[in-house]
């Protein structure tokens, strides 16, 4: 292991939809990040490493690759710093998990599918269940496009990205909540129906973007489905912004991870 730094990341399209086998986008976001320095201080990432340490090591996938460097050598050598913001959904969990597996496991897997479900059997710890896509973005430090059941890596060109910026809903959220209250909500049969349009407009978003085309159109149409069907997911604080958002087309609000709190994404128009 020779990096200092594992960045934070922006799922800027495919929350949720990825787990009803719809497309995605990640994108490592080094302003914020978890650093790696040499032992100076302890601090409460000590015991969370020691914690994720105990997660992995019964699991048949990391039976005789667990050991690289030891728990007790962790403790004495590494010091792990983040400002990553916990519950923004950005990935501060992700970026704990790709310093662990890449200080930790041995004989590391090159297949990025095989390494995205190693990469979620870990953070799995952190949200019962995991896409494997924040670990994943963090670890290898490239954007990755989820299509059709295939992961690649993927460099985006800012030309046809609309510009956007994360804006702080001011309230803090758990994952796993946010979770829960998306699963109830697509136990419903009539939310299923729905759910295959904003899978439609998903998926041609991302091959717009993969074709090098201005996404504008589906974002907005995502937008105007979010607001419409997971207002469950949307803090007050931006409910009327992102309805401004709407009426007037100068700009478009999304979720930005699992939603609840935490930043959302703000793209603009022009």
């Amino acid at each position: 292991m020779k990096r200092n730094s594992y960045p934070s990341k922006l799922l800027l399209f495919g929350e949720y939809l990825v787990l009803n086998q719809g497309s995605a986008l990640s994108i490592p976001y080094s302003t914020y990040s978890l650093k790696v320095t040499s032992k100076s201080e302890n601090n409460l990432l000590d015991e969370v490493i020691q914690q994720l340490f105990q997660h992995a090591k019964p699991k048949k996938e990391f039976e005789n690759r667990l050991f690289i460097h030891s728990l007790e050598n962790f403790q004495k050598e590494i010091t792990l710093t983040s400002n990553i913001p916990q519950g923004y959904g950005i990935g501060s969990s992700g970026a704990i998990v790709a310093f662990f597996y890449d200080y930790f496991i041995e004989n590391k897997v090159s297949d990025l599918v095989a390494l995205k479900i190693e990469l979620a059997l870990l953070e799995d710890f952190f949200h019962n269940k995991s896409s494997g896509i924040d670990p994943l973005t963090s670890f290898l430090n490239q954007g990755v496009v989820v299509e059709s059941n295939e992961i690649n890596n993927f460099e985006i060109l800012q030309d046809y990205l609309p510009k956007f910026e994360l804006i702080d809903s001011k309230k803090d959220r758990v994952a796993k909540d946010a979770i829960s209250k998306y699963n109830n909500w697509q136990s419903d049969s009539e939310n299923k129906v729905r759910l295959e349009e904003a899978l439609r407009i998903n998926n041609q978003m991302i091959r717009d973007i993969i074709e090098n085309k201005n996404p504008i159109k589906w974002i907005e149409d995502l937008s105007k489905w979010q607001f419409e069907n997971w207002q469950f997911l949307i803090p007050d604080a931006i409910k009327s912004e992102w309805e401004e958002g709407l009426l007037n087309r100068s700009f478009f609000y999304k979720l930005c991870g699992a939603g609840d709190g935490g930043f959302f994404l703000k793209f603009y128009n022009h």
